[in-house]
């Protein structure tokens, strides 16, 4: 059927667009004659007629017969005209005429409007998703509120900023009135595999090539990305771990989600093992004193000591190598006069006095009575 004006009554269109859940009279307008414009789609009436008849029934008193009721039933609905496809090209040195997606040509295939099972048809017929992108854009007229509906999903693939949907019928599709369409994704790219990352049998880095072959990207599940496989026969191959940076710096475009520099992967993995070493600071032992001046356990002089000969020492108190109070007191429970003891202080002062009891600190050596 060739493309046609079909000339509609406008409450026509009033009673289908109520039927369809759209709104035909703005979609297609009125001419000059007040009827609508319906030029790229096909109108269909389907009739039903119902015979009632009602007979005389079970009486004894003569009645005329009733005339059998016939009820006619008028539906109207509209879809996509089909037109004939034009008659090939010539072919030859100026090469075969360029077909241009045209949606009308296939009818609709779900609901009121474009969906998935259109464009898996597209497809199938050899068009790209960008051909029927641009379709719809030079189409926009028929789809929105009120109109045909384009369904959310492809709205959302397409990237549309003008909204195409028809809310009331995108519901109808949601709670499946038409049907739940396979996937769009599974429609338009097939996939036998379960992670979407993955474009090829898992290829383990066995029988690497040698170094002199360069780097690869052919291990792993995706021959185009570089992985933890590809490190792994890397490595295997012989390259350093800086010069596999380098290589993955020359070719970030190789490096996809968490693998990218600063996503937590592969490469932020290289770089870490690359950083020098913080120098490790020496472990600080905790003292065994509290008392900074204490070197041992406290050592307390003995009430009498009656060990021959006698001798001033520095073995008691805190401290073995300093003169403190508990030298001084056993000194002299030893029977040393302080004389004495002062006098063997002031042989080397310096190296056996120290902090408060050096002379005029107030200490041992001002406690002597001399």
């Amino acid at each position: 059927m060739t493309a046609s004006r079909y000339k509609v009554p406008k409450g026509f269109l009033d009673v289908a667009g109520q039927r369809l859940g759209l709104n035909l009279v703005d979609l297609f307008g009125n001419d000059a004659e007040g009827k609508a414009n319906l030029e790229g789609f096909e109108p269909v009436y389907n009739t039903q007629t119902q015979f009632t008849t009602k007979g005389r029934g079970g009486v004894l008193s003569y009645k005329t017969p009733k005339v059998p009721t016939t009820t006619y039933t008028s539906e109207f609905s509209l879809i996509p005209e089909r037109k004939e496809a034009a008659p090939a090209g010539p072919t030859g040195p100026t090469g075969p005429t360029t077909k241009s997606y045209n949606w009308n040509a296939y009818g609709n295939l779900g609901g009121p409007g474009y969906g998935a099972k259109d464009l898996e048809k597209a497809l199938a017929e050899g068009f790209s998703e960008q051909d029927v992108k641009n379709y719809i854009q030079q189409n926009k007229q028929l789809f929105g509120p009120g109109r045909l509906n384009l369904a959310e999903d492809l709205q959302k693939k397409f990237g549309f900023e003008y909204s195409y949907v028809n809310p009331v019928v995108q519901s109808e599709v949601l709670a499946g009135k038409y049907g739940t369409p396979p996937s769009l994704i599974r429609m338009a790219d097939p996939s036998k595999f379960a992670n979407p990352l993955q474009t090829q049998e898992f290829k383990k880095a066995e029988n690497v090539a040698p170094i002199t072959a360069g780097i690869s990207t052919a291990y792993g599940i995706d021959p185009k990305y570089f992985g933890g496989e590809d490190l792994t026969a890397a490595r295997k191959q012989g390259f350093s771990n800086q010069q596999i940076k380098d290589y993955l710096d020359q070719n970030p475009s190789l490096l996809r989600e968490q693998n990218i520099k600063g996503g937590g992967g592969l490469y932020d993995e290289l770089a870490k093992a690359l950083a020098p070493t913080p120098p490790v600071a020496p472990v600080q032992e905790k003292p065994r004193f509290d008392n900074p001046l204490q070197t041992q356990e406290f050592v307390k002089a003995p009430e009498s000591i009656q060990e021959k000969p006698r001798e001033i020492s520095t073995n008691f108190g805190i401290d073995s190598s300093y003169f403190g109070g508990e030298d001084l007191t056993a000194a002299r429970k030893q029977g040393f006069s302080d004389a004495e003891i002062k006098a063997f202080l002031d042989k080397n002062i310096t190296g056996l006095l120290r902090e408060g009891n050096l002379p005029g600190k107030g200490g041992v050596y001002d406690m002597l009575n001399v």
